[in-house]
C-alpha cells in the first residue's frame, strides 16, 4: 500500500506542475487473483481525463494508466 500510494503521489505532483488549474484525481481499484483493473480521471479546469489499464501487474497497470493521463495533458 505504501508503494501505490508513492507511485500515485509522484504522478499527482506531476500532473499539478503540468497544469496550475488541477482539482482532483480519482482511483479505482477493480480485479480479482488473475488480474487488476485500474480506472483514473482527472479533474482540471473543469475537464475530465480518464484512463483505464487492465494487467495481471497492479504497480505495471497503473503506470501505465498515469502515463496515458500525462500524455492527454
Amino acid at each position: 500500500m505504501i508503494v501505490l500510494k508513492k507511485i500515485i503521489g509522484n504522478y499527482t505532483r506531476q500532473a499539478q506542475e503540468k497544469r496550475s488549474d488541477y482539482e482532483k484525481l480519482t482511483v479505482l481499484l477493480e480485479g480479482d487473483k488473475s488480474s487488476a483493473t485500474i480506472k483514473a480521471e482527472l479533474t482540471a479546469g473543469g475537464s475530465q481525463i480518464a484512463a483505464e489499464d487492465t494487467q495481471n501487474n497492479i504497480f505495471v497497470a497503473l503506470d501505465n494508466v498515469f502515463k496515458k493521463i500525462l500524455e492527454k495533458l
